[in-house]
């Protein structure tokens, strides 16, 4: 190589190099300074879902809540429900709500919500403060009220300098009622960690942006010459530039910004719950939605991993993305029960990853000789020891057959269980389907 030419390829370098920290640096300043600066309380909301099974009169129910208090007594009257809140301060940072029913004549689940809230002291907003908690408890007066379950539900709003209100933390849980206690039932939800969240997101974006940039500026720059690629670093970022997981990223991104903005799973029940659209969007999306931080970040280092995989490999195939996405309407098998019998729908990109991982491990089968898998034992050792991404499967099947578990657990891994079972049945099916298609075409 000339000279002049590694002078060339070592001023590109450099400039995509330069381009790359420039583009993140600039995204990410300005989206943090507009999005997740200097936030301002905005407002908090209480509410209550109650099941009945039959007529109820003259009960309270009491909780205690951190650094918010109610401003005023406030009273919700209709044909199914009679209800006033009052909040009083309690000890420091703490003040105590109390939520009388006077009636309550309803076949269906019904929601109350208060939100007359101010907040009693400066919240510090940063990534590891919980500045609110609650302890609910239901004290039942006179007779038993044929109370069956309630969801409790707390959420604390900011605004950022945009105007922008997002659930900046939020806590909740449903119990079945036992006389005067409320039996907490599986899959408790709270958000919190607000900003380490938007930063992670903030940070997605930005290298998002800059992956795009040098992806066009590559394109610009190589259009009329091939030889700026006898640089092996150059080789290997322009490989990079074309091989970008775009679809995993956007996916990514996506997920973190519904948390972000929008909120936790059971946040986007609790908000919309009297727009019935909003519970058939939550259904058909519930793979995009989460329950917890760590939730969140959980599934969604395990989904880049596997999405990656999928995009990279299957890059040359016709049917790609039917692949890619083959998992999700799979998921709505197992959402839809749930949907029409409680109105709520499981959430999490587990059933995603878990349809995704065997599609790649019958990818590895069909292609074994590529991969050096000889036998079948090969491939049984690529699958069981973690390689199809399906650790969360393994852990749950082992902890069925070793020890007894808690009835959240024994829900979650039979769920994950089944849908594994359903996918390794289904995907070969389909893709015989389309092998037979493909012949037909040929031909």
């Amino acid at each position: 190589m000339e000279l002049t030419e590694l002078a060339k390829d070592r001023k590109l370098t450099v400039c995509m190099v330069i381009i790359f920290i420039l583009v993140v640096f600039i995204v990410f300043s300005v989206g943090y300074y507009f999005l997740f600066h200097d936030l301002t309380p905005s407002r908090a909301q209480f509410s209550l879902m109650i099941w009945t099974n039959g007529t109820v009169s003259d009960f309270s129910f009491n909780t205690y809540i951190g650094n918010f208090t109610l401003s005023d007594v406030e009273s919700i009257s209709n044909d199914k429900y009679d209800a006033i809140a009052r909040g009083l301060p309690g000890y420091d940072d703490y003040s105590s709500l109390s939520v009388d029913f006077y009636k309550i004549d309803s076949k269906e689940p019904i929601l109350v919500t208060f939100s007359f809230f101010r907040n009693m002291t400066k919240l510090a907003f940063d990534a590891s403060t919980i500045f609110f908690y609650s302890y609910p408890h239901l004290n039942i007066q006179r007779a038993s009220p044929n109370i069956t379950m309630v969801t409790i539900y707390f959420a604390a709003f900011v605004r950022n300098r945009l105007g922008m209100e997002m659930v900046f933390a939020s806590n909740s849980y449903t119990g079945n009622v036992k006389g005067s206690v409320v039996d907490e039932l599986p899959f408790p939800h709270h958000k919190s960690w607000f900003l380490t969240t938007a930063i992670v997101f903030l940070a997605f974006c930005s290298i998002s942006v800059a992956l795009i940039t040098i992806n066009l500026f590559f394109r610009f720059t190589l259009k009329n010459s091939n030889n700026s690629l006898n640089s092996k670093t150059l080789r290997v970022m322009h490989i990079v530039s074309k091989n970008t997981p775009w679809c995993t990223l956007a996916m990514s991104i996506i997920m973190l910004a519904i948390y972000v903005f929008i909120g936790t799973g059971m946040d986007f029940i609790m908000l919309n719950y009297w727009n019935s659209i909003s519970r058939w969007v939550e259904a058909f999306s519930s793979f995009l939605f989460h329950n917890s931080y760590d939730h969140l970040l959980g599934n969604l280092l395990v989904f880049i991993f596997s999405g990656t995989a999928l995009e990279i490999w299957l890059k040359k195939l016709r049917f790609r993305f039917f692949w890619y996405f083959l998992p999700i309407p799979l998921n709505l098998f197992f959402n839809m029960p749930a949907f029409f019998s409680s109105e709520y729908s499981p959430v999490g990109a587990s059933f995603w990853i878990i349809g995704q991982s065997i599609i790649l491990g019958y990818y590895a089968y069909l292609n074994r000789d590529v991969f050096n898998l000889k036998s079948l034992k090969d491939f049984a050792f690529l699958l069981v020891t973690g390689y199809c991404l399906l650790s969360s499967t393994y852990s749950y099947l082992i902890s069925l057959i070793v020890y007894h578990l808690e009835e959240t657990t024994t829900i979650l891994a039979r769920g994950h269980i089944a849908f594994a079972t359903l996918c390794f049945i289904l995907i070969p099916f389909f893709h015989k389907k389309i092998k037979r298609a493909n012949l037909k075409m040929a031909k």
